[in-house]
């Protein structure tokens, strides 16, 4: 409990001092707020059980302490990897995701696409099957979704600029991630009968 205390408010806090020096508003503020609610339940639950330990409070220090190299191996690795993020406008919003910290992104996988060997997420992997399925199956709406994403997921794309809001959209591109892996696997049930 106290590990999940430290580790959300830290992070919210962080989150919050991010979001505002950048001056992001609307949606994107908003997804800040709304999980704010994780660190405050993990401390007022750690303070009702804080309250029956019979833990001294140095214990409690020690383990914040023996957190801090792995939070500073993390961000250290997530910095090294985000500034090779491309600088131009051709980065995609599930692309510039990737680019998150490592512990919430996941190891990168080399993959061959488009006759080039490129190292994504397993995430991007499945974007690109259900894309290409998509492309076969119904051309004309996803023609549509590409004109429309061609436009305004570069311009979103442009504000994932920091490895917190990279592991955000990573999270938030979940749901979307579990849908097209269904429509994968329904596809490759349908093509078995």
């Amino acid at each position: 409990m106290f590990s999940g205390a430290v580790i959300s408010i830290a992070l919210s806090i962080y989150g919050i001092l991010i979001f505002g020096r950048q001056g992001i508003g609307g949606v994107l503020g908003a997804l800040i707020l709304n999980p704010v609610y994780i660190p405050i339940w993990y401390a007022l639950r750690f303070w009702r059980l804080f309250k029956q330990s019979k833990l001294s409070k140095i214990s409690y220090l020690f383990t914040t302490i023996s957190q801090l190299p792995f939070w500073g191996y993390a961000i250290y690795q997530a910095k090294i990897k985000y500034v090779k993020l491309p600088e131009t406008n051709d980065c995609f919003v599930a692309t510039a995701s990737s680019y998150g910290f490592p512990f919430i992104v996941g190891k990168a996988i080399n993959y061959q696409h488009k006759g080039n060997s490129i190292n994504v997420s397993q995430q991007m992997i499945h974007f690109w099957a259900v894309e290409k399925l998509w492309r076969e199956k119904a051309p004309y709406s996803h023609l549509r979704f590409r004109r429309f994403y061609n436009i305004w997921g570069r311009k979103l794309a442009d504000r994932i600029n920091s490895p917190l809001l990279a592991s955000v959209s990573f999270i938030l591109l979940k749901p979307v991630e579990w849908l097209a892996r269904i429509i994968l696997i329904a596809n490759s049930i349908t093509n078995i009968k």
